[in-house]
């Protein structure tokens, strides 16, 4: 549809306003002009031949209810729209004058009806209109439904509010089409399925009921909107909604069905019992938001099973609970902002799927993103300042780049039970609490790849690792764990392998392998200023090829800085390395322990070169080298 109608005449009510005058504010009656003589002219044959220079200029009949009856002229109005009708042509004007009217007539074709300002004039209801007409600036009063637009009907408004129904206020089958309408009730609009409507202005509330329900086609262009219950209802057709300001609300937009966008604008305080409101509920259908802001609502936007949404540069402020919440439907888009949710910023659950690009999530109470039998993609997502856990990601196939997460109250990217394959590259973990990124069970597919994970801090049972992997099979690669207050990867009882990378400046080891299923697989590995060890095997097999372990510091809790450490019937396999400047030694053996140095490089160290405890079985397969050790190549027990 086109936007309103607004003709030659530009804004007709309003001049009608400067020549009635007695339009004053509320009931309070303005001081009368003098009268101004606009009776109509004679009516003059056209000529046959007739140019659009010579077509008959517009006329203005007054009608008022309790006029004598006159001649149609401001100072002598005729008695009934009727009389006017009776005389007017296509292209005139009716001005009912300030009052309240009996129910008009509708007007003959070409001719508009109009009221001299919707607070000045009424005309009861209800008006039922089944053909095109103009109507403006009048209030229509009382009837079941006050305005109905059948199937047959084309209606263009200017300035009409709509009031006193006991249910439906305006109901349109047919068209409507125009701006500043406003209407209360229960709903205020229903557009049927095979109407039209294109509004532009105005204010529409619900009582005990939405503010709008259409099935058919509807544009609303900055229109104010509250509601009992929700807002706007699409049933199915397609809906519009351009700047809408909806305001406490249950739901702001409820989609059931059919196609929907919401453009721009602003949804606050939409909740309902139960905390289940919404600025946006896709229960079915397709829906778009765009530029949508929505502050102190139960959830920014829900996606249900049969729903799917694309959402583009949307902000959510405060939502009680999510401020995305996927509960088994489908959704992309990108330039998603959420603040302060009191729960989850992005929860993705029960099959639903999201594919999302730059998404930041700031201040949530519970966990920035919660992935739970689900499926989500994302690009360019930022997490900070979660009291809770970044990144949660249970039992769902992910896919992540770009990833950060600052600054969390536990673990900052959690994944638990993974299914299929989980991928997280190119991320940045930092100043969380317990881990910086813990995987635990599952039999999917890990991978890691690329990330930087810092300052973790000590948490429950007093874990402190960058990354922590507990009975499950992860592959890294390209890891930088800095300065955690626990061991830079911790793999315990868990396999898979770490390539590339530095795992440096950690309170604990910079690699920690504890009772793994399968032999663990480290190289190219930066193992530098770590406590304790640069790397350390319990009881379980960690083969470690082209490493450096470097200036590792002494540490009470787990041994004397040694480069690279076996204990606890553990298995050591060491090639191409080098270990140098550690405070203990190189390599070294706990009794019991079995092994492997060779073609690595052990100088100046603290402590022996290669210590292997008497009770150890350790091989050289290929030479080592050796220089500058403070207590020697070798210890007394090597072969």
């Amino acid at each position: 549809m086109t936007g309103p109608r607004r003709g030659r005449r530009g804004l007709p009510a309003a001049l009608v306003l400067l020549a009635v005058g007695g339009l004053g504010c509320d009931d309070e009656p303005a001081r009368q002009p003098p009268p101004i003589d606009m009776a109509p002219l004679p009516d003059v044959a056209a000529p046959d031949m007739l140019t659009p220079d010579m077509a008959p200029a517009a006329r203005i009949w007054f009608v008022a209810h309790d006029a004598a009856g006159g001649d149609g002229s401001q100072r002598a109005p005729f008695a009934r729209p009727d009389d006017a009708y009776a005389v007017a042509r296509p292209g005139d004007l009716v001005i009912l004058l300030p009052g309240r009217h009996p129910t008009p007539p509708l007007p003959p074709a070409g001719v508009e009806l109009l009221g001299s300002g919707s607070r000045v004039t009424t005309v009861e209801g209800p008006m039922v209109v089944d053909r095109s007409v103009t109507l403006g600036a009048m209030t229509i009063d009382g009837g079941d439904p006050p305005l109905h637009i059948t199937a047959e009907g084309r209606a263009t408004i200017d300035e009409v509010r709509v009031s006193g129904a006991v249910s439906l206020v305006i109901r349109v089958d047919g068209a409507l089409e125009g701006r500043d309408l406003s209407a209360v009730g229960s709903p205020a609009l229903q557009v049927g399925v095979d109407a039209a409507v294109d509004v532009r202005g105005g204010a529409l509330q619900g009582i005990d009921s939405a503010a709008v329900v259409s099935s058919g086609q509807l544009r609303l262009d900055t229109v104010g909107i509250s509601a009992d219950g929700d807002g706007v209802r699409v049933e199915g057709g397609e809906a519009v909604l351009d700047t809408p300001l909806i305001d406490g609300v249950a739901v702001g937009v409820r989609v059931l069905d059919g196609e929907a966008i919401v453009r721009g604008g602003l949804i606050r305080g939409a909740a309902e019992p139960g905390g289940t409101g919404a600025g946006v509920r896709v229960m079915g259908g397709m829906v778009r938001v765009e530029d949508v802001r929505i502050t102190e609502s139960d959830r920014g936007v829900r996606v249900d099973p049969q729903g799917t949404l694309d959402l583009q540069g949307c902000v959510v402020r405060e939502p009680a609970t999510d401020g995305l919440s996927i509960q088994g439907g489908r959704a992309t888009g990108s330039g998603l902002t959420v603040v302060n949710p009191g729960n989850v910023g992005l929860a993705v659950l029960d099959d639903g799927a999201a594919e999302l690009t730059n998404v930041s999530i700031n201040g949530a109470a519970r966990a920035g993103v919660l992935c739970d039998g689900a499926r989500l993609v994302a690009d360019g997502l930022v997490v900070q300042a979660a009291r809770a856990r970044g990144i949660t990601l249970s039992r769902s196939s992910v896919e992540l780049d770009g990833v950060v997460v600052f600054q969390a109250g536990d673990v900052c990217l959690q994944i638990t039970d993974p299914i299929e394959r989980v991928a997280v590259r190119d991320g940045t973990f930092e100043a969380c609490v317990g881990s910086g990124v813990a995987v635990f069970g599952g039999g999917g597919e890990v991978v890691l790849q690329s990330l930087v994970v810092q300052g973790t801090t000590v948490g429950d049972g007093g874990l402190a690792e960058g990354v922590h992997l507990f009975r499950t099979r992860a592959e890294l690669t390209g890891i930088t764990s800095l300065d955690n207050a626990g061991a830079g990867v911790l793999f315990e009882q868990a396999a898979g392998f770490v390539r590339g990378g530095a795992l440096s400046g950690n309170v604990d080891p910079g690699l920690v392998v504890l009772e793994p299923p399968t032999p663990v697989e480290g190289s190219m590995l930066l193992l530098e200023g770590n406590g304790g060890a640069g790397a350390l095997v319990v009881a379980g097999e960690l083969q470690i090829t082209d490493s450096m372990a470097l200036r590792t510091t002494i540490s009470l809790d787990v041994a004397l800085g040694h480069g690279f450490y076996a204990t606890a019937g553990g298995r050591l396999v060491v090639q191409g390395g080098q270990a140098w400047e550690n405070a203990g030694s190189g390599v070294a053996f706990d009794p019991a322990t079995t092994g492997a140095v060779g073609a690595s490089e052990l100088f100046d160290n603290r402590g022996y070169g290669l210590d292997a405890s008497c009770g150890a079985m350790v091989e050289e397969p290929e030479a080592n080298s050796f220089r500058g050790n403070a207590l020697g190549d070798r210890a007394a027990c090597d072969p």
